[in-house]
């Protein structure tokens, strides 16, 4: 199931009875990853698991009823995140404040060589047409450093809202057995315009084609009312993982392509990956699609650089699946590279479509032996 894509039974079964709701950020990159796909494009799971947006409306056609809380839908919406949760490795904090009349908990922590993720669920009024929203005001460390990262996941249903944070782990505290986190959240009502008659004297001026009354609604109206922000202060132990320092150089089809590190911990793998770019004027934005091998089994992942302006891109490699940590060989493969005319926060209009692409198929092959 590793290579495999999101099939619609999977959607339908995360998503029944709620709402799957990815970050803004985590929209845009997928919007912009998978604009023009080719036949049978692999789309690896963790790094454009927000291409579950594009399924949503399996919400609709599910008749399956799981019993899972919020917060177990939530966590196990990305495969990582889910492997560390049920493998128990995640830390029970269950600290609740109360912001209002909306009870806001942090559920769980969790921390490895990779990243810091959290879990929190918000519990407010139960109403058919309002929803309690979350989010992530601030992280940081006790000295300070403030963490990158924000909710990657979520999952609401009516009166709850749990999601999941994930911040970078930084590097220069990845050793410590724990950590300290300062978290600021917020909890507010989000209210959605409902959908408005037009006005009978303007339908007969302007008749709908097929006859049947017009439906207005007002894009971006959101009401926000109530709730508050909470700040949790908490120590979480730092599971170990693994660092393999590579420096290998492989060439193919014309040009090379650098495995600088790779970084194997239980909730993900992350590897920096560097190459000349063929065009950093034109094509904007470059990603890479990889495969890591162990054994027999494949992991798949891709890397991302949204700041192409030089003729070499270094970006960070995201591998979401646990991959194990004991094996004497991992190959890691580098099965394309793909260059795109816009950076995903362009204005992109319909007469800019489709945007240009520029494909690279490797493979770039690099075999690390593990010497013991």
């Amino acid at each position: 199931m590793s290579q495999d894509r999101y099939s619609v039974s999977d959607v339908e079964e995360m998503l029944h009875g709620g709402a799957f709701r990815p970050s803004d950020d985590l929209q845009i990159r997928v919007r912009s990853a998978l604009r023009k796909p080719p036949p049978a494009f692999p789309v690896p799971r963790y790094a454009w698991m927000a291409g579950l947006t594009v399924l949503v409306v399996a919400l609709v056609l599910t008749g399956i009823v799981i019993a899972l809380s919020p917060k177990e839908k939530a966590a196990s919406i990305v495969y990582g995140i889910g492997a560390v949760y049920e493998a128990g490795l995640v830390h029970p904090i269950d600290e609740t404040r109360q912001v209002g009349d909306i009870s806001l908990t942090v559920d769980w922590v969790y921390a490895d060589w990779n990243q810091i993720l959290v879990g929190y669920t918000a519990q407010g009024r139960a109403d058919h047409d309002i929803h309690v929203h979350t989010g992530v005001v601030s992280a940081r460390l006790a000295d300070g450093t403030a963490l990158e990262g924000d909710a990657i996941a979520g999952y609401g249903e009516m009166g709850a809202d749990s999601s999941v944070a994930a911040f970078d782990m930084p590097e220069d505290v990845r050793d410590r057995q724990t950590i300290d986190l300062q978290l600021v959240l917020q909890a507010a009502y989000e209210q959605y315009p409902t959908p408005s008659e037009t006005d009978p004297a303007e339908e007969d001026q302007n008749p709908s084609p097929s006859g049947a009354s017009s439906v207005q609604l007002e894009p971006f109206a959101v009401i926000t009312t109530g709730g508050g922000e909470a700040t949790f202060e908490f120590s979480i132990p730092v599971t170990p993982g693994r660092v393999i320092e590579v420096g290998q150089t492989e060439e193919a089809k014309g040009y090379a392509v650098t495995l600088e590190q790779v970084i194997i911990a239980p909730s993900m793998t992350t590897a920096r990956l560097c190459f000349e770019v063929p065009d950093p004027v034109h094509f904007r934005q470059w990603f890479s699609f990889v495969t890591l091998m162990t054994g027999s089994k494949g992991y798949s992942g891709a890397g991302d650089d949204y700041q192409v302006g030089e003729p070499y891109s270094c970006q960070r490699v995201e591998i979401g699946e646990s991959v194990p940590l004991d094996r004497d060989r991992y190959v890691f493969r580098v099965d394309e590279l793909a260059g795109f005319e816009f950076h995903p926060r362009d204005i992109v209009t319909n007469d800019m479509l489709p945007e240009e692409q520029w494909r690279v198929k490797g493979p770039w092959v690099f075999t690390l032996d593990i010497v013991p």
